[in-house]
């Protein structure tokens, strides 16, 4: 057993929750499922399963969780990602939330080391997030994260929330996400504190295979609406960001 293994020991479950949502999707679930059993069983992770299939895919979701550690499954009439993702925020108690959804998995190769690297990183940053990489599944490539002051515009550039540790203090704080959004409410909460002072971690370690075919990645004209009314929401935001590195720019010249 390593140095950090011995010093989390005592973790309590209040340290994260993993949130997955579902729909009628019994293989991504699985699979979701799979990939985080060793640390809801050794490291006492609670994850919430927020499943809004249909009656038969539910029985069949209901089954898949019904002897895993750790897991609680709640139903939830479907009313769009926002809504369950909310429903699972009120849910949680721990100090971080990681949204984690059905077709998506913690990588395989990660072993009890790396596990326990990353709940005693939890336990001890005074981050408000840690944003760590995400690697597609289908193209076995990284996606490269880029900080939250530089996200502009905002409609390109996104933290992948499969990977990013948010500390659940910020949905106190700041609200959750709008439910006025279905889709692409992610976006909304990212552009909606992007210019408060907040403590953001960048990690250049990949610990989530992201599956693009799954409820996370389905991309439709709605999100692609609620993006640019995003946008437009938030542009006079958008615009001080620019003008405050056309300063520092101009500054740094003389």
């Amino acid at each position: 057993m390593s140095q950090i293994d011995n010093k989390i020991m005592n973790v309590t479950r209040n340290i994260l929750t993993i949130i997955s949502i579902t729909k009628n999707d019994i293989d991504g679930i699985r699979k979701t499922i799979n990939s985080t059993r060793e640390l809801r069983t050794s490291y006492n992770v609670e994850q919430l399963i927020v499943d809004s299939s249909d009656e038969h895919d539910a029985i069949q979701v209901n089954s898949i969780t019904l002897n895993e550690k750790n897991l609680s499954l709640i139903s939830c009439k479907e009313q769009g990602i926002s809504r369950a993702f909310n429903v699972g925020i009120k849910q949680s108690k721990s100090t971080w939330i990681l949204f984690l959804n059905g077709g998506d998995e913690i990588l395989p190769e990660l072993i009890n080391v790396d596990y326990a690297s990353i709940i005693y990183l939890l336990q001890k940053s005074t981050s408000d997030l840690l944003v760590f990489q995400i690697k597609f599944r289908d193209r076995q490539t990284v996606f490269s994260n880029t900080f939250l002051r530089d996200n502009w515009p905002i409609i390109h550039n996104l933290m992948p929330h499969p990977s990013s540790f948010i500390r659940r203090s910020l949905f106190d704080t700041y609200g959750m996400y709008n439910e006025d959004y279905k889709s692409a409410m992610d976006l909304e909460f990212w552009a909606r504190i992007g210019n408060e002072k907040i403590n953001v971690n960048n990690i250049s370690i990949p610990i989530v295979l992201f599956g693009e075919d799954g409820i996370s990645s389905k991309k439709n004209v709605l999100t692609n609406k609620e993006q640019k009314r995003i946008s437009r929401k938030y542009l006079k935001n958008n615009i001080r960001k620019l003008l405050g590195k056309i300063k520092i720019v101009i500054e740094t010249s003389f």
